[in-house]
C-alpha cells in the first residue's frame, strides 16, 4: 500500500488524506473505516503499553489465519492484563468482510490498522519529545 512506509514504520501523506482516498476512491463504507479505525486506537493502546513487542507479529501475517491469530492473542493477553478488549465482537463482521465469492478482506484491514498504528506512534513519540 503505497499510504504506508513498512520499514520507517511511518505514514506516507497523512492520515486524512488516506481516508479521502479510501473512502472516495475505494469506495470504502464509512463505518467500516471507523471500525477499524478503533480498533487501530485501542491496539496502538495496547502496543505502547506493552513496548510494541508484538506489532511485528502483525506486520509479518501472511494469511487471514494468522493475521486473526495475532489479533486474537493480543486480545487475550490484553484482557489478561485489564487493559481491556481491543475487537469487540461486532467489530470482526466490519473489520473481515466477505466478497460474494467468499473472499475475506484481511489485507486491506491488516493495511489499514498497521497505518492508524504508525501514525499514533509517530504522534506519541512528537508529544514526548
Amino acid at each position: 500500500m503505497f499510504f504506508i512506509d513498512r520499514r520507517g514504520r511511518r505514514v506516507v501523506g497523512g492520515s486524512k488524506l488516506f481516508e479521502l482516498y479510501i473512502k472516495v476512491v475505494e469506495g470504502m463504507d464509512p463505518t467500516r473505516l471507523e471500525t477499524i479505525k478503533k480498533v487501530g486506537q485501542k491496539l496502538s493502546q495496547y502496543l505502547e503499553k506493552t513496548g510494541y513487542k508484538q506489532l511485528r507479529d502483525l506486520e509479518v501475517a501472511d494469511g487471514y489465519q494468522q493475521f486473526l491469530l495475532e489479533l486474537n492473542r493480543i486480545q487475550k493477553d490484553a484482557v489478561e492484563k485489564k487493559i481491556g478488549p481491543v475487537v469487540e465482537i461486532d467489530d470482526l463482521a466490519r473489520l473481515f468482510p466477505e466478497s460474494q465469492e467468499g473472499r475475506i478482506f484481511w489485507k486491506e484491514t491488516q493495511n489499514i490498522l498497521l497505518l492508524y498504528i504508525y501514525e499514533l506512534m509517530h504522534k506519541e513519540k512528537e508529544v514526548t519529545s
